[in-house]
This record gives structure tokens, C-alpha cells and sequence, in this order.
């Protein structure tokens, strides 16, 4: 069995937010023959699965204070990758309501999970056909089939999704 060669992680290879800059990729690359990438911040199957790697780690590797210390190695590397936008329940956070709403703070859209939520509850609510269609375009970059899904059904049932334009006219009424 092939054994990884030793890296030596040095304070030029340090991101001072948090993980490894360009740099500090490249030479690790280098040194292990890996393919280590950049962070991935807006969402996808490698942020969900640094998430929980990192997540788990700092529960069960760190000390109480570590895990606390907002400056800490781990803790910066979290926010980098915008793990922080739920609660330990699985709600989502005021901040990412505020950051990742779609109409004002409701639907917030920022991954699969939410994006499948938002879809499920377009039709509660005073909702006009653009804001329902506006709620399925920032779902459908997260969950596709949902929205697909979600599409049929409204038009099976006669929900229009686009607004139709007001007609105005050019002469003033007296």
C-alpha cells in the first residue's frame, strides 16, 4: 500500500479567513500528489459534505474553548465555506434569511434542502404569479427536479407563473 507523503503547512500557505490559500493548495497538490480544490461557499455536494466532515470534527477533535474561539483555525474555515447559515435543529438563521431571502426575507434560497422548502410553500401566502415565478428561478439552480416537478403541477391546476403586463395608455384621463 502506497503511504501519503508528509506536508509541512507554513504561514505563506495560510489563508489568514481560514484553510489554505491558492498557494498553500498548489503546494500541497505538489508534495501528496492530491487534487485539493477551493472552497466552494455557494453550495453544492462538496460544501454539504465539508459541512458535516468539519462539523463533526470540531464536536468530537476540539477542546470547548477551540471550538468557541471565534479566530480558531476550524471556526474560520466554517464561515468561509457558510456553514453557519442553519441552527443546531436544522432552522434557518435570521443572517441567512436576511442575506439569501427571495421576497424580502422569506424563501430563503441558499441549498438543496431550502430550495426544496421555498418550492413546497410558493402557493402559501399573498404571492403574486412573478414572485411565485421569481421563488422557482432561484429554486431551480438548487433543486431542478423539484422545480420541474412543481412546474407541472401549477400547470395541471391552471396557476399561472408569469405575470401578465399592465396595459397602460399614453392619453391622460380627464
Amino acid at each position: 500500500m502506497a503511504t501519503k507523503k508528509r506536508f509541512n503547512l507554513k504561514a505563506k500557505h495560510k489563508n489568514p479567513k481560514g484553510g489554505l490559500n491558492a498557494a498553500g493548495r498548489r503546494a500541497y497538490n505538489r508534495a501528496t500528489g492530491s487534487n485539493l480544490k477551493a472552497p466552494q461557499p455557494q453550495g453544492g455536494k462538496r460544501r454539504d459534505s465539508f459541512c458535516a466532515r468539519m462539523k463533526g470534527m470540531k464536536k468530537k477533535l476540539t477542546s470547548a474553548k477551540t471550538a468557541r474561539d471565534p479566530n480558531s483555525r476550524i471556526n474560520k474555515a466554517l464561515r468561509i465555506w457558510n456553514c453557519s447559515l442553519r441552527t443546531k435543529k436544522g432552522n434557518v438563521t435570521a443572517e441567512a434569511r436576511a442575506k439569501h431571502g427571495t421576497i424580502g426575507d422569506r424563501y430563503p434560497i441558499f441549498d438543496k434542502r431550502s430550495a426544496i422548502s421555498a418550492v413546497k410553500l410558493r402557493g402559501h401566502g399573498n404571492l403574486s404569479a412573478a414572485e411565485r415565478a421569481k421563488v422557482l428561478r432561484r429554486a431551480a439552480q438548487y433543486a431542478p427536479a423539484a422545480v420541474a416537478k412543481a412546474r407541472l403541477v401549477d400547470k395541471k391546476y391552471g396557476v399561472s407563473m408569469v405575470a401578465k403586463p399592465k396595459k397602460y395608455s399614453m392619453a391622460r384621463k380627464k
